[in-house]
C-alpha cells in the first residue's frame, strides 16, 4: 500500500507487504525490504537500504546508509547499490 500523497524517487525497489503513508518522501535508489512500514511524515534520503520489517517513523537525511529495526535506526554505512538494478554499468 502506497498513499497517493507519498513521493517515491527513481530506481527504488519496493518489496511485498510494504506500507508507505501520507506525506512520506522516499529518495532515489532506495531499497525497501519486505514488510517495511514508513509513516509519520518521514523523509528517506537517497541510496538508503531499509531492512525487512523495519518501522520508519522519523526522517533519515543521511544518504547512503542502511537502516533497520523497530523503530528503524542506522545500522551500517553500506548503501543500497548492491541491492538495486538501475541500468547503469559499474566501472
Amino acid at each position: 500500500m502506497i498513499s497517493k500523497n507519498a513521493h517515491i524517487g527513481e530506481y527504488c525497489r519496493i518489496h511485498v507487504g510494504v506500507n508507505i503513508g501520507e506525506n512520506v518522501e522516499v529518495g532515489d535508489r532506495v531499497y525497501i525490504g519486505p514488510g517495511v512500514k514508513i509513516f509519520n511524515h518521514s523523509k528517506v534520503a537517497d541510496d538508503i537500504a531499509i531492512g525487512a520489517n523495519a518501522i520508519v517513523n522519523k526522517s533519515f537525511n543521511e544518504p547512503g546508509i542502511s537502516i533497520a529495526g523497530i523503530p528503524a535506526k542506522k545500522i551500517s554505512d553500506k548503501d543500497s547499490s548492491r541491492l538495486l538494478y538501475t541500468g547503469r554499468r559499474n566501472s
